[in-house]
C-alpha cells in the first residue's frame, strides 16, 4: 500500500467515525457542538474549528469528501504551506483525531448536564479528592436525598451503594464509633446485591438455557432473600413473583400469574421505565409459550402487554428498538387484526429500526401481511426474494422465514391441485425445518423446551402434507386424530391459529 492509498483509507476510516457520533446528534445539539468547539478551553486550532465547519456541511448535504482534493488537504492541515504534501497528510490525520476527540467530550459533557445523577455522582467523587470535607459531606448528602427520591433501579442501587462506600471509606469518618455511617453502607450493598441477583436469575430462566449448577446457586440465594425479609420494595417483589412464575412447571399458567399482573399495574409508577420493560418483556415472553399451549385467549393476554410496551414509550427506550420486538409486535397484532394499535406501532418505531436489517425485518412483516390478505404467490415471492432456502442470517429470521415457507407452500400446493412441483416444494421445505431444529438443539442455540413449538409446528405440516396423499377416510381420520391430540394435551405449538384454519377447511 502506497503512502498516499493508506493516507486515503485511515482518513476515510476516521470521518466514518466522526460521521457517525455526528448523526447521533439532535440538531440541537449540533450548534452546541460548534459552540463547545470554540471554546478557549479546548485551545483548538482555527483548521480544526473550519474543518467541523466543513464536514458538518457535506454531511447535511449527504456529500462525500474528496481525499484527492490536496488543496483541501493542505487547507485543513495544520502544516505549513511550504511542507510537502505528506506532511500535511499526517497532519490532516491529527486534525481528525482531535475533532473525534472532542465530539466524544462533548457527549459526555451533554450527558453529565443532562442528568442529574450523573452530575451529582461526579461532583461527590470529584470532592472527595480535594481538602474541603464539608463540602464532600454536602455533595454527598444531596446525592442521597436524589437517590432516595428515585424509582429503585439497578443503577440506583448501585449509586446508593457506592455513595455509602465513599462516605465510610474516607479518611475523615470515625471508623470506630460511626456506626450509623457502616449500617447505611451494609444496607446498601444489600440492596444493590439483591436487585442485581434477581435481575440476573430472572434473564437466565427467561432464556432457558439449561445450568442446573447454576441454578442450583441461584435458588439456594433466592431461599435466603426470602428468608431474612418480610416485605420487599415494589421492583424486587415483581422480580421474585416473576422469578415464581418462570419456575413453575407443574401448572400452565402458573397460578401467580394474575398476582403479578395486579401488582405491576398498581405499582407501575414506582419502577423506572428500564423495569417496566424488563418485566413486561419477560411477562409477555412466558405468556407466549401459554399461548403456544393453550391457544387463542392466550394471544389476546400476550398482546395487551405488547401495547402496554407501545403505549408507554417502552420499544424506544434507547432511542432504537429491537427487531426482534418490532417483529413480534407487528406479527401479533396482524393475527388478531389489531389494525389501530399497528399502525401507531408503525408510525412510531418504524424510524427507530436499525438500517442494516430494516429491510429484513420489514420484508418478513410484508410476507405475513401478504399471508394474511391471501396473496399467497405474491407472499412466497417476496420471501423467496429476501430470505433464499438455506439463507443464513441470524436465528431470529431464519426460523420465521422457514416456517413461513412452510405454510405458503401448503397453501400453494392446495391451490394448484397437489402438481408434482409443488409438491416437491412442500416436502423439501419440511425436510429444511427438520434439520434446521435438530441443528439449532444440537448446538446448544435452542433449548429442546424451546425448540419444541417448532418441532410440533413440523410435525403437524408433514400429517398435514400426508392427509393429502390418503384417499381413504379411515387413513385421513386417523392423521386429523393425531394431530387433534396435539392440540388437546396442549402440546407447544407455534402458529396454532394457522394450524386451526387448516383443520377448519378439512371439516
Amino acid at each position: 500500500m502506497t503512502e498516499s492509498e493508506a493516507f486515503e483509507q485511515d482518513a476515510e476510516n476516521l470521518i466514518e467515525q466522526y460521521h457517525s457520533y455526528w448523526l447521533g446528534l439532535s440538531t440541537s445539539e449540533r450548534v452546541l457542538l460548534k459552540d463547545f468547539m470554540n471554546s478557549p478551553m479546548h485551545a483548538c486550532n482555527q483548521q480544526v474549528l473550519d474543518l467541523s465547519t466543513y464536514l458538518s456541511t457535506h454531511f447535511k448535504n449527504n456529500k462525500n469528501v474528496k481525499f484527492t482534493n490536496e488543496a483541501l488537504i493542505r487547507k485543513y492541515s495544520s502544516g505549513r504551506k511550504a511542507e510537502h504534501l505528506s506532511t500535511h497528510w499526517s497532519k490532516f490525520i491529527e486534525q481528525l483525531k482531535t475533532l473525534i476527540g472532542l465530539i466524544e467530550h462533548f457527549l459526555v459533557y451533554q450527558q453529565v448536564m443532562g442528568e442529574k445523577l450523573v452530575y451529582q455522582r461526579l461532583l461527590v467523587k470529584s470532592l472527595k479528592e480535594r481538602k474541603n470535607n464539608d463540602l464532600f459531606l454536602k455533595a454527598a448528602t444531596d446525592f442521597r436525598t436524589s437517590l432516595n427520591k428515585s424509582q429503585l433501579t439497578i443503577m440506583v442501587a448501585a449509586d446508593k451503594w457506592w455513595l455509602e462506600h465513599q462516605c465510610y471509606y474516607h479518611k475523615y469518618t470515625d471508623h470506630s464509633s460511626a456506626q450509623s455511617i457502616f449500617d447505611r453502607n451494609i444496607a446498601a450493598f444489600d440492596t444493590f446485591n439483591q436487585v442485581t441477583f434477581l435481575r440476573n436469575y430472572l434473564e437466565m430462566l427467561n432464556r432457558n438455557v439449561p445450568n442446573e449448577p447454576l441454578i442450583a446457586q441461584f435458588n439456594l440465594a433466592l431461599e435466603h432473600i426470602l428468608t431474612t425479609q418480610a416485605k420487599f420494595p415494589t421492583l424486587i417483589e415483581l422480580y421474585i413473583t416473576l422469578i415464581k412464575i418462570l419456575k413453575c412447571t407443574d401448572e400452565i399458567p402458573s397460578p401467580d400469574y394474575f398476582d403479578f399482573k395486579k401488582t405491576f399495574f398498581n405499582g407501575q409508577y414506582e419502577l423506572a421505565k428500564v423495569d417496566q420493560l424488563i418485566l413486561a418483556k419477560t411477562c409477555s415472553n412466558y405468556l407466549y409459550i401459554v399461548y403456544t399451549q393453550l391457544g387463542s385467549p392466550w394471544l389476546d393476554e400476550v398482546f395487551e402487554w405488547y401495547e402496554y410496551i407501545s403505549q408507554k414509550g417502552l420499544y424506544g427506550l434507547d432511542g432504537t428498538t429491537s427487531e426482534d420486538e418490532y417483529m413480534n409486535f407487528y406479527l401479533i397484532a396482524l393475527a388478531l387484526g389489531k389494525n389501530k394499535e399497528l399502525s401507531f406501532f408503525q408510525e412510531t418505531y418504524t424510524k427507530m429500526l436499525d438500517q442494516k436489517v430494516k429491510d429484513q425485518v420489514l420484508s418478513l412483516c410484508q410476507t405475513s401481511a401478504l399471508q394474511k390478505e391471501n396473496k399467497i404467490v405474491e407472499a412466497l415471492a417476496l420471501l423467496n426474494n429476501t430470505f433464499p432456502l438455506n439463507s443464513k442470517k441470524s436465528l431470529k429470521y431464519d426460523l420465521r422465514a422457514k416456517e413461513l415457507r412452510v405454510m405458503l407452500s401448503y397453501d400453494i400446493m392446495l391451490m394448484r391441485q397437489k402438481d408434482g412441483d409443488t409438491v416437491d416444494e412442500l416436502e423439501r421445505n419440511i425436510d429444511n425445518l427438520k434439520k434446521f431444529c435438530q441443528r439449532l438443539i444440537e448446538s446448544n442455540r435452542l433449548s429442546e423446551d424451546r425448540a419444541a413449538q417448532h418441532q410440533n409446528f413440523r410435525i403437524v405440516a408433514s400429517k398435514l402434507f400426508l392427509l393429502q396423499s390418503k384417499a381413504k377416510q379411515e387413513e385421513k381420520k386417523a392423521i386429523l386424530q393425531d394431530i387433534q391430540k396435539l392440540i388437546d394435551n396442549n402440546a407447544p405449538l407455534s402458529y396454532r391459529s394457522w394450524i386451526l384454519k387448516q383443520l377448519a377447511t378439512l371439516g
